[in-house]
């Protein structure tokens, strides 16, 4: 069974055009009548027969002022619109959190305490120190020895102290960390 087709006549700056849907065809029916200000046929193209006539509507000429009052009056239905759908949510959602906890709110349970302190890998290239990050393409690692935090040299085992771990990275980047004179 091959489907039903409709054209949209041609007008003006407009081709004709084929539709495989009629609600389709008559909504751009009725826009080129708009746009032209003539009437546009849609024709079903197995039979032939005229399916739907667009005709452009007239164009009501008011002042300004009433044209001014139409459009505040439609903006202010929309804002108002808007405003008592939010307010409308608000409600309800306030309404079903009471449902749900007649009481109140739940106590929060504490949270548990963050100590900071990252475990670490296990031993370093440098003796006595914690390995808390490797480097292999700078052939670097990040130690850790009482509380003090040092770039080490995997080639040499040799470390360069740091102020605060974030230091780490622009002495890394800067280059020239490394006693022995390894290019890093």
């Amino acid at each position: 069974m091959a489907a039903t087709s409709y054209t949209v006549a041609a007008a003006a700056e407009f081709a004709a055009k084929p539709y495989a849907n009629l609600a389709a065809a008559k909504r751009e029916a009725n826009r080129r009548a708009q746009a032209t200000g003539l009437e546009v046929t849609v024709t079903t193209v197995a039979t032939g027969r005229l399916s739907y006539t667009a005709v452009a509507e007239p164009l009501v000429i008011a002042d300004q002022a009433e044209v001014e009052a139409a459009l505040a009056a439609e903006d202010r239905a929309d804002a108002l619109t808007g405003v008592a759908a939010v307010l409308s949510a608000m409600v309800v959602k306030t309404a079903a959190r009471i449902e749900a906890a007649p009481n109140g709110p739940a106590p929060r349970r504490p949270r548990k305490a963050v100590t900071g302190r990252r475990a670490g890998l296990g031993e370093s290239a440098a003796r006595g120190w914690e390995l808390l990050y490797d480097k292999p393409r700078q052939a670097a690692q990040v130690g850790r020895r009482d509380g003090q935090y040092a770039l080490i040299c995997v080639n040499t085992g040799t470390a360069y102290a740091l102020g605060k771990l974030v230091d780490e990275r622009g002495a890394r980047k800067a280059g020239g960390w490394c006693a022995a004179g390894c290019k890093h």
